[in-house]
């Protein structure tokens, strides 16, 4: 991943200036994590039409254009974060409160198909969790 865009990536999402959207980059004033991304690259290509906001046409996805600046991994689910678990291995970076531990280690489990970002940020976890794995993982 581009170094010097996933540092303001993530000083973004710990920084309390984004409230948290989910299902869409943008709702409103609100925003997923991608969304956050592309605020970041450029906040003035949103453009809100038809009851929604886009970034260069993308409203549920991230666009070709942030992709390719930021470096990112993605497959067929999204950004994909691959996350080295094992079982001895201290998870303190998805204490969102939301699952228990049996959830959080499966749902971070090598090679599950629901580690993408977007899923991540659609099921609860928060900004600053969010944050954290991407500062260890990309």
């Amino acid at each position: 991943m581009n170094q010097e865009l996933k540092a303001k990536w993530v000083e973004a999402l710990r920084s309390g200036k984004y409230e948290q959207a989910r299902g869409a980059l943008r709702e409103g004033n609100k925003f997923c994590c991608l969304g956050v991304l592309c605020d970041i690259v450029d906040h003035d290509r949103w453009e809100f039409r038809s009851n929604k906001y886009y970034w260069n046409n993308a409203s549920d996805f991230l666009p070709k254009e942030v992709l390719s600046l930021a470096n990112l991994p993605m497959n067929d689910n999204g950004v994909q974060v691959t996350i080295p678990y094992t079982e001895d291995e201290e998870q303190d970076f998805v204490s969102t409160g939301d699952y228990t531990d049996e959830e959080i280690t499966e749902k971070l489990a090598v090679g599950n198909a629901d580690n993408s970002l977007a899923n991540l940020n659609d099921e609860g976890y928060t900004f600053p969790a969010i944050a954290d794995i991407i500062e260890k993982y990309l």
